[in-house]
């Protein structure tokens, strides 16, 4: 019998989010552009597959923007993890 790890917990997922612009204001970067990657899903939680259709998250230091097809089943996946220091998150 193997032993499951602890879901990562909302806050830790917030935790995340709210660290990164003091990350990217150190790199000297205005943005980070997450796609269907492994970085996607470690802030955001959002699984998805890479194909011709762009989905991902554009992160500012004040904002989170979930980028996806005009397709009901795609927005609907997108998860809604408000970090404090995120003061706007939308979807395009």
């Amino acid at each position: 019998m193997t032993n499951r790890p602890e879901p990562i917990s909302k806050d830790e997922r917030k935790g995340r989010i709210e660290r990164l612009p003091a990350a990217m204001q150190g790199a000297g970067a205005d943005a980070v552009l997450l796609g269907s990657t492994t970085s996607l899903a470690y802030f955001t939680r959002l699984v998805w597959h890479q194909s011709e259709r762009l989905v991902g998250a554009l992160v500012t230091t004040d904002s989170l923007t979930y980028i996806a097809p005009s397709m009901k089943t795609v927005t609907s996946s997108m998860p809604c993890c408000k970090a404090e220091g995120v003061r706007q998150q939308r979807f395009v």
